[in-house]
This record gives structure tokens, C-alpha cells and sequence, in this order.
């Protein structure tokens, strides 16, 4: 099995320069750099073995970036997908009930669906890797060259194939497709209760045209009866009236007749006082004088009557006003009821759509809380593409593996070397603690997300693996400590190292030891 044929393929180098450092980082000091790093590792194991290999990655270019395909099937990414509620049964609820305002409330009531995802899937997609950050990538792939397989020894072959790549890009696609899909249910979720919505407006509206055009014709009913009646009121006014003013004048016209004779009396009298015809005759002036009075007090009393009738007229007439005015109002306060009964009415229906637009608001904001996690999964989508520029390729990784007795191993990722002048970097080497210490001082690593998915292919070399039977074949090829020129170069690099201060004068002879104890082991050029 393999992966893409007729792809380019691409490889970084093991170790990049940092700027600070002046002096190269040749293949001596990185060989001498590992060896030692190992040895510190060794925790009372021997070291049995040192090799460089490869961990075969794919490169696929895809809307504008690239995916990142572990060949070996050893990594994957599980997404999570949340499962949209029944929308199909709840949009067949809305239609059934759009013509009942009343109804369409009893089923929003039933909206408890949309409170949140009816369930979660996982769909597990074999071989991508998620994690690296753009620029980390983009960095890491900075000076990629080509990879020539026949000098390189490939241990970790590729497992993927094309159609576990197609397939890959395929679940990626279903899934935004699903997510897409389940947007356009929600989106059309809501557009269905905008839909049922504006129906039960409708109907509410056209029931308030109703009551308005009901009261309209009552009210016409209504004003003419009260014409009628404001007529024949008017009518029976009129009548109480006449019988007043009737009753009044024939009681009245005596009492007047009487005044008027009382007065006329009265005054030929005073006038007769006034001349002194009886002045000589005390008897008669007395007699002349009592008479006066008692016409004045006769007048008096007339005066009094009419005042009564008057105000009994007055009183009559009122009486007959205010129970006019009061049965004419009667009529018209019936017509004023039935327009406060409208408006209720009127009211109440208001009500009835604004606790249904209320309703309906409820539940289009639990569903834009579901459509709002599933933008954000679309997005989270997109962002399995790293922004990096690079072709389809498949990318090898160089990193070394160290074997300590039979079954421990561990490993190192590509690595940065550090610069050997300078105070800070004379200090930092001064207090380290050990000899593991200082060697992580020198080289780094410059690929921290690379680590773990080396890991993975390291731990499973102790175990009964397809990996670790090729790399157990593999043997002798692999292990540069029975290479006579890879010994040579870490001999020549352990003396470099040393000048530049990283070792010390006997951390210096105990490797060198190391190494002629091995000497035996060589078994290639």
C-alpha cells in the first residue's frame, strides 16, 4: 500500500540555524548533538541504537490552503455533530394550526424541541490532522526540498492510499454539506413560523374588521334610533311644557287680575292720603290708613303666590328638561357602550397576536441559537484548512529514534540550533543541571505540534505493530552506531561541541568512551 502516486515528494531538513548562530551546524555536530542527547537519556539503559527516519505526511491543496494527512493512519480527528430536532414535524404542526391563532400557540407551546440539539453524533475522520497553526506550518515547511528515496532509508511507508484520501475530502464535504443542509432546515424552520405568523395576523386582523364592521352596524342601528327617540322626546318635551306654561297661566291670571285691581285700589288710596282729603277728620284718616295696610299686605300675599307659582313653573319645567336630557343620554350611552364593547373587543385580539408574536419570537430565538452553533461548526470546518501556501505533496520527516536495550525508545523531533557566544547563552549553559539540559539548550525543537504525532509512531514500535516489524527488519540499516562513518562524524562533532563549550572536558571523555566500547558493533562502511 502507498500513498498518492505520482506525487512530488518533499521533505525539511532536521536542523535549521538560528539567527544568532555564526557557525554552520553540519552533519558532524547534529550526529555528535544526538549521541549525546541519547546518552543522557539513557536512565541505566544502554543505548542500542540511534536512527534517523521518517514520518510520511500528505499535503493536499484545498479551497485555497491545504489539509495536513497523517500516511501512516495513526492519527485522526473526531468532529462532533449535533443532530437538528424534528423540524419537518414541527413545520406540519405550523401549517395545520396557521388558521387558529389559538392553535398556532398550543403548538409553539410544543417548541420545547428547539431548546437544544436533539442528539450528537461523532464522525471520526481517519488520518487528518487538525491541530497545527497556519504560520507554525507555513514555518515549518520553509526550505522544503525534494525527497529522494533511494539515498533516504523509509522505514515508515506510507499506508494511506488515493481513495482513503478521496475519502477524507469526501466526510469533510458530507459533513459541511449536512451542516449546510441542517442550516437550510432551521433558516426554512423560521421562515415557516414567519409564514404561520403572518396567517394568524390575517386572521386576526380580518376578525377585528369583523367586530369593527359588526359595530359599525350596530352603531348605525343605533344613531337612528336614537334620532327617533331624540324626536319623540323632543316631542313629549314640548307637551309637558305647554301643559306647564297651560297650568301655570290658570293659576296664574286670577292672581295677576287680583294684584293688578289691589294695585290700582292701593294706589287711589295713598293718592288720596297723599292730598289730605280726610286730614281734618282724625276718624276717617285712621279708618283711610288701616286700609292702605291691609291692601299692601293683600298685595303682599298675591305677590307671594305668583313667586310660588313661578318657581313651580320653574321647578316643572326643569324637571322636565333633566328627564329629557336624562332619557336622550340613556340612548346615547348605549351607543358609547357599544363602542367601548368595539374597542375591547378590538384589544383583546391585539393581545391575542402580540402574545403570539411573542410566542413566535420565543422560538425563533432558540432556533437562531441553533443556527448560530451551527455556523459556528461550518466555520470550525474552514478552519481544517491551514492558510499555507504549498502544493499537493507528500511530506517526509526526518526525526531520530533512540533504542535503549530491547524495547524502550524514544525519540527526537526537527530541531533548531542554537548560537554558542554570547553572555545570556554562557550563563544559561553554567547552571544547567545536567548534561540533557545543556543539549536542549543547543538544538530545540522547532516543530512543537510535530511531537506528538511522532510519538505515536514511536510507542508503537514496542509493541506487535506492523510499524515495528518494519522497522526491527530494517536493522543494521538504521542504527548509525554500527556505521563506521556515522561513528566518525559524532567523534569529530563531540570535539565541536566541546570547543564550543556545550560539553565538558569529561563529559567529553565518558562519550568518546562510549563510542570505542561500540567500536566492535560497527558493521557497515
Amino acid at each position: 500500500m502507498g500513498s498518492s502516486v505520482g506525487l512530488k515528494r518533499k521533505t525539511v531538513p532536521f536542523v535549521t540555524v538560528d539567527e544568532k548562530r555564526e557557525l554552520p551546524f553540519t552533519r558532524d555536530l547534529e550526529l555528535a548533538s544526538l549521541f549525546t542527547l541519547a546518552e543522557a537519556r539513557r536512565d541505566g539503559e544502554p543505548l542500542s541504537a540511534m536512527a534517523r527516519v521518517y514520518y510520511p505526511l500528505h499535503i493536499h491543496r484545498w479551497e485555497g490552503g491545504v489539509l495536513l494527512i497523517d500516511l501512516l493512519g495513526l492519527n485522526h480527528t473526531s468532529i462532533r455533530y449535533n443532530v437538528i430536532p424534528d423540524v419537518d414535524a414541527f413545520e406540519r404542526a405550523l401549517e395545520a394550526a396557521a388558521d387558529d391563532p389559538d392553535a398556532l400557540r398550543e403548538a409553539l407551546k410544543k417548541a420545547d424541541l428547539f431548546k437544544g440539539f436533539a442528539g450528537r453524533k461523532t464522525v471520526r475522520i481517519d488520518g487528518l490532522i487538525v491541530q497545527p497553526k497556519s504560520e507554525e506550518l507555513s514555518e515549518f515547511l520553509g526550505g522544503a526540498s525534494d525527497f529522494k528515496a533511494w539515498d533516504e532509508v523509509v522505514v515508515f511507508k506510507p499506508v494511506l492510499k488515493n481513495s482513503d484520501i478521496e475519502s477524507i475530502i469526501s466526510s469533510i464535504n458530507s459533513l459541511r454539506g449536512a451542516i449546510k443542509s441542517d442550516l437550510k432546515s432551521l433558516e426554512r424552520t423560521k421562515s415557516c413560523l414567519r409564514d404561520a405568523l403572518g396567517v394568524s395576523k390575517k386572521v386576526v386582523n380580518e376578525e377585528i374588521q369583523n367586530i369593527r364592521d359588526r359595530s359599525a352596524k350596530v352603531k348605525a342601528r343605533m344613531k337612528k334610533e336614537l334620532e327617533r327617540t331624540r324626536e319623540r322626546l323632543r316631542r313629549a318635551l314640548e307637551r309637558d311644557l305647554n301643559r306647564i306654561k297651560k297650568d301655570y297661566k290658570r293659576q296664574v291670571t286670577p292672581l295677576r287680575g287680583e294684584r293688578t285691581k289691589l294695585r290700582r285700589k292701593l294706589s287711589r288710596l295713598r293718592k288720596r292720603s297723599a292730598r289730605g282729603a280726610v286730614r281734618d277728620d282724625p276718624k276717617a284718616a285712621e279708618e283711610l290708613s288701616r286700609e292702605i295696610e291691609g291692601l299692601e299686605a293683600k298685595l303682599r300675599e298675591v305677590d307671594a303666590a305668583i313667586r310660588s307659582l313661578e318657581a313651580w313653573r320653574d321647578s316643572e319645567v326643569e324637571k322636565a328638561r333633566a328627564q329629557y336630557k336624562a332619557d336622550l343620554k340613556s340612548e346615547a350611552d348605549k351607543i358609547k357602550a357599544e363602542e367601548a364593547r368595539s374597542r375591547e373587543e378590538v384589544l383583546e385580539q391585539r393581545e391575542r397576536v402580540s402574545k403570539l408574536a411573542a410566542a413566535v419570537k420565543g422560538v425563533a430565538s432558540r432556533i437562531d441559537t441553533l443556527i448560530r452553533s451551527k455556523r459556528g461548526k461550518l466555520r470550525s470546518l474552514s478552519r481544517l484548512c491551514l492558510d499555507v501556501e504549498a502544493e499537493t505533496a507528500d511530506l517526509y520527516i526526518p526525526f531520530y529514534v533512540f533504542q535503549y536495550g530491547d524495547k524502550r525508545f524514544s525519540l527526537y523531533p526537527p530541531a533548531v540550533a542554537s548560537g554558542a557566544k554570547g553572555i545570556l547563552s554562557r550563563f544559561k549553559r553554567m547552571f544547567a543541571d545536567n548534561l540533557q539540559s545543556k543539549m536542549t539548550l543547543l538544538i530545540k525543537p522547532r516543530a512543537a505540534f510535530m511531537e506528538k504525532y511522532l510519538e505515536k509512531a514511536v510507542k508503537a514500535l514496542g509493541r506487535k505493530t506492523a510499524l515495528a516489524s518494519a522497522y526491527q527488519r530494517a536493522g543494521d540499516r538504521l542504527n548509525l552506531l554500527r556505521s563506521r562513518e556515522a561513528v566518525d562524524k559524532i567523534m569529530v562533532g563531540l570535539v565541536k561541541i566541546r570547543r564550543e563549550g556545550w560539553i565538558s572536558d569529561g563529559e567529553y571523555i565518558r562519550l568518546q568512551e562510549v563510542l570505542v566500547e561500540n567500536l566492535g558493533l560497527i558493521s557497515q562502511p
